[in-house]
């Protein structure tokens, strides 16, 4: 939430915020491309980018590191949510967010909160992405060519610094695709 906030207070010429995690790869060649061909140039609202995650299960064993108590929250699955690792937002979303989030109950699954239950509360939907990004994928695939004609703009969470860097060498010698065809078609 201290990330939207400093968005919302110290940026206000932004017109689009990504937040990605420290050990995830961005293709930002490509991606600035996304933005300046495919979005407009002068801002758009509710954008609400990320890699879905439909139908995940509250975890109730108290041993996992992901266990919530029926006390914090009684469902039994989450709302439609963002992972984490990366989301491309508007202005207008991101204050949506924050205004919502102030007024919920802490939850230590906190991509649930913000992207999930957050987002629901004040009727906002996520795109999924993730035909953009490796997710779970094996890096090897992108490497030995069978992603070859994918346009990435992620690649995959918890990566490490070889990955990264190796991610980075391999698509520093491709030609940039001027947009993501029908990126945001459904």
């Amino acid at each position: 939430m201290s990330a939207f906030k400093f968005v919302l207070y110290h940026c206000e010429k932004a017109l689009y915020a990504l937040k990605i995690d420290d050990d995830c790869f961005v293709n930002m060649p490509l991606l600035l491309n996304f933005l300046k061909n495919y979005l407009s140039v002068y801002g758009t609202d509710n954008l609400f980018l990320c890699n879905d995650m439909t139908g995940s299960p509250v975890i109730r064993d108290v041993h996992s590191q992901w266990y919530v108590s029926e006390m914090d929250l009684s469902d039994e699955f989450y709302p439609s949510y963002c992972s984490g690792w990366y989301a491309i937002l508007s202005p207008d979303v991101i204050f949506r967010l924050y205004e919502s989030t102030q007024k919920l109950k802490y939850l230590s699954i906190d991509d649930a909160l913000i992207y999930g239950i957050a987002a629901q509360k004040c009727n906002l939907t996520h795109t999924d992405f993730s035909r953009y990004t490796l997710a779970y994928r094996s890096l090897d695939l992108l490497f030995n060519g069978t992603y070859d004609s994918l346009p990435l703009l992620f690649g995959s969470p918890n990566m490490s610094p070889e990955q990264i860097k190796n991610c980075l060498l391999f698509f520093r010698s491709r030609p940039v695709a001027a947009s993501l065809r029908g990126a945001l078609d459904t």
